[in-house]
């Protein structure tokens, strides 16, 4: 008699279980939806559109992207500024790669980590301070971290990285 209870719950939750699961992951987005749905990452949305990249970081991964924000985007210096207004799209994927990292570093990896290395192949020192709450990744600080996507996640930074490491 006692099986009899276990296998309904089996059974409903075998019926249930499925439609969550699915009902969660159309919430989620790839990280090319996401930067372009996400108040404060238009410009490297856009960028990326212009670069070519919106493929990359719609079907493959999965990446970590440290997306600078509206904000990073519009403190850059000129000649930065000009390869994101220039028609040399190779230039503006450059720059972008040194944004993207392979695989997916969660805030909590990434304190552990002393450098990591962009698709670019830059080189950037990661830094946290003593209480483990601040990261900077080369000259930028993290500000948000861990924005979930269907294929990697991202972490906002406040400064455009160069894109030759530190």
């Amino acid at each position: 008699m006692p099986r009899l209870p276990l296998i309904a719950a089996a059974t409903i939750f075998s019926l249930w279980a499925p439609t969550v699961m699915a009902e969660n992951h159309d919430e989620m987005t790839t990280l090319a939806e996401t930067a372009r749905d996400t108040d404060g990452y238009q410009t490297f949305h856009d960028a990326a559109e212009r670069a070519g990249l919106i493929e990359m970081l719609t079907d493959e991964g999965p990446f970590t992207i440290l997306a600078p924000t509206d904000a990073a985007f519009d403190n850059i210096d000129t000649d930065a500024s000009n390869v994101l207004t220039d028609e040399n799209t190779d230039a503006l994927k450059a720059l972008l790669m040194a944004h993207l990292i392979d695989g997916v570093l969660t805030k909590d990896e990434l304190r552990a980590e002393t450098e990591v290395t962009t698709l670019d192949g830059s080189t950037y020192t990661v830094e946290v301070d003593e209480g483990g709450e601040e990261i900077r990744i080369g000259d930028a600080r993290v500000i948000t971290a861990d924005v979930a996507a269907t294929n990697g996640t991202i972490h906002a930074i406040d400064t455009v990285l160069s894109g030759n490491g530190d």
